[in-house]
């Protein structure tokens, strides 16, 4: 999937041209005789294979049509960061995905609702209700995508602070 170049040989008694029909391969346009055409292609950032079709054309004879197929990029899915401290109030953070895919994001907790999908590079909004317990209590937000390994980010949210109060203060 990488950016590169290759080289086809061409032999030939006469003047000849060359054309590519994809942009991302470029070819080099004439040659006369015998010799060389270099096809020079950027990187493909896609999943799939894509295919260009080179075609040679000189007067009298038959075109020919040579080919450079590319591998489609490797999947990829990062998720950051690891995790969020968030207060005991309620509110939002955002998680940031780096990705060449489509992906799905499910939290585990009922209190913490995310963003349930997203394709290519994009945020995750994580809401989260007040947590009105005395104990901390984490959220575990599993983003996947097809063919990669699943990542696993999370929200931390502390606990309320204890509180004691009595009402009226005396009675008389």
């Amino acid at each position: 999937a990488a950016a590169g170049a290759v080289k086809f040989t061409v032999v030939s008694n006469c003047d000849w041209t060359v054309e590519s029909n994809a942009p991302w391969c470029e070819v080099t346009p004439s040659g006369s005789g015998n010799g060389e055409i270099t096809a020079t292609y950027s990187a493909n950032t896609g999943l799939s294979q894509r295919t260009a079709n080179i075609t040679i054309s000189a007067d009298g004879v038959s075109q020919q049509v040579v080919t450079v197929i590319q591998a489609g990029a490797a999947a990829i899915l990062e998720v950051s960061p690891a995790s969020h401290d968030v207060s005991a109030e309620a509110g939002a953070v955002k998680f940031t995905v780096v990705s060449n895919c489509n992906w799905t994001a499910q939290s585990d907790a009922p209190w913490c609702e995310v963003t349930p999908s997203g394709s290519g590079n994009g945020e995750i909004t994580a809401t989260y209700s007040e947590n009105t317990g005395l104990t901390q209590r984490t959220a575990n937000i599993t983003i996947s995508a097809d063919g990669v390994n699943k990542q696993v980010v999370t929200v931390i949210q502390a606990g309320a602070a204890a509180i004691l109060g009595a009402s009226p203060v005396s009675h008389d």
